[in-house]
């Protein structure tokens, strides 16, 4: 399966990409986070608020179906203007979740 078939979706901080969310390759709803640095939780949803265009009820209230990143870890991302091309280093991992845990190597979700 190819990351572009998992409707990625850009995820950005002061006008500069960060990271980007996709639909979990196994169940097609919740969507996972991959952030290239260490991004705080509170920080986490406002991005991801402002990447679906969807609005908070309050600051701590996040979008349904969405696994955050850990707060502390980045990942390295390459090419990070092409879903198409990139790779994601070391692997994703949103088990805990009950989600998805794999590889993103040149788009390609394994």
């Amino acid at each position: 399966m190819r990351l572009s078939e998992l409707k990625p979706v850009w995820l950005e901080r002061d006008g500069r990409r960060i990271g980007f969310t996709f639909l979990c390759p196994c169940c097609l709803k919740n969507r996972l986070t991959c952030f290239a640095e260490p991004t705080p939780f509170r920080d986490q949803v406002k991005i991801m608020h402002a990447a679906l265009c969807s609005t908070p009820e309050d600051e701590d209230d996040w979008p349904i179906d969405w696994v955050p990143s850990k707060a502390t870890f980045g990942w390295t991302l390459s090419n990070l203007d092409n879903f198409e091309t990139m790779t994601v280093k070391p692997s994703i991992d949103a088990s805990a979740s009950g989600n998805w845990h794999g590889w993103i190597t040149d788009g390609e979700v394994k």
